[in-house]
């Protein structure tokens, strides 16, 4: 019985120093929104069947193959500012460089101040200290779980320039 008492601890202690070397927040794929034309869309709302719906009429439709997606096309939704892609219907990316749209977070039930272009990086530090902290020549990344908590190679990066963010992007990273 001491050696499993021991066990247990050890276990314990592992996790919880790993939990707490974690480097970067995390956010659930939930809690994500972008916010366009005054309309909060939850991302998990966007796919090929609603997003003319959810945000009116593209400028643009490109389709086309994708390298890693063999057979399969690419659809992109151009909007003014930014662009939606989808893969095989679901959800693949969204990249803000312009004004007019921006990425908002469910965070403690409470929807954050909106990210967009040209807001300042202050934001990303006050509600992303630790993953700000990493930041790169890349930016900053906050990486998307599922509602488990488990990570499935999503990730948000903020570009920058000075001390704006000049990019918002949500990837799927392909592996």
């Amino acid at each position: 019985m001491k050696k499993i008492s021991i066990f247990l601890f050890l276990t314990l202690v592992l996790f919880s120093t790993a939990f707490s070397q974690t480097k970067t927040e995390l956010l659930k794929f939930n809690q994500l929104y972008l916010t366009f034309k005054g309309k909060q869309v939850k991302f998990s709302s966007l796919n090929d069947r609603t997003i003319i719906s959810l945000l009116g009429h593209p400028i643009k439709i490109s389709k086309k193959p994708w390298e890693t997606a063999g057979t399969n096309k690419v659809k992109t939704y151009y909007y003014k500012g930014f662009e939606v892609s989808t893969v095989m219907g679901s959800l693949e990316f969204i990249n803000i460089t312009g004004k007019g749209a921006s990425f908002s977070f469910l965070i403690n039930k409470t929807i954050s101040k909106p990210f967009s272009v040209g807001s300042s990086a202050d934001l990303i530090k006050r509600y992303f200290p630790k993953s700000f902290a990493e930041k790169d020549q890349n930016g900053v990344f906050v990486i998307i779980t599922d509602s488990s908590g488990i990570e499935q190679g999503e990730s948000i990066r903020f570009s920058f320039s000075g001390n704006n963010i000049k990019t918002v992007e949500y990837a799927v990273n392909e592996s």
